[in-house]
């Protein structure tokens, strides 16, 4: 098992990876908005996968040293999936855009809310996980609820949210100080 210090040193790496993975392609989206939509389907692809195997890691972490590690492995899962999809088949999401990112935005919001619930009151800042998984769920039903939107709209709404969600992930890495928060986060794996 690893030393409470090693652990928390870990976990804020995870938040600081995916806060630097938001906040790249929130600024790529929002300051390059006229690019390609095969170029958009890309990045987003590569995002996702990206995004999915930095969760991916964070699970196989828990699981070894005897935790449950399903938020991250329900993360990385979808994630992997919708950037797979995304790279193999460009020519058909590029009419499935919007779509496809709202359904992506909903699941990834509910699975954040859940977890940032899962916590409360054990865990100081925790609400910030809270506020990325409530941007991804609005964004994602608003997307889901205005399909004929235009690609500038989804990739501006997109990069907003990907920002504001790396700006959380990196308060969250700040404020994950001390060595009893990482032993609220052991004691919650026990319990699942």
């Amino acid at each position: 098992m690893l030393a409470p210090e090693i652990l928390l040193q870990r976990i804020k790496q995870v938040y600081f990876a995916r806060g630097i993975i938001n906040l790249g392609f929130g600024g790529v989206a929002l300051f390059v908005p006229n690019l390609t939509a095969f170029i958009l389907i890309a990045l987003f692809g590569i995002n996702s996968i990206f995004v999915g195997l930095v969760a991916f890691r964070a699970g196989i972490l828990d699981r070894i040293h005897g935790h449950s590690g399903l938020f991250y492995l329900l993360e990385a899962l979808v994630a992997i999936f919708m950037g797979s999809i995304s790279l193999l088949y460009p020519e058909v999401v590029t009419s499935l855009l919007v779509a496809l990112v709202g359904v992506w935005a909903v699941i990834l919001g509910v699975i954040k809310i859940v977890s940032a619930i899962s916590y409360q009151g054990r865990l100081s800042g925790v609400w910030w996980l809270s506020l990325a998984g409530w941007v991804y769920l609005g964004f994602g039903l608003y997307l889901l609820s205005n399909p004929t939107n235009g690609i500038i709209t989804t990739v501006t709404i997109l990069g907003i949210g990907s920002i504001i969600s790396g700006i959380s992930f990196f308060i969250l890495a700040k404020k994950l100080k001390n060595v009893s928060q990482v032993q609220v986060l052991i004691d919650k794996q026990n319990q699942d």
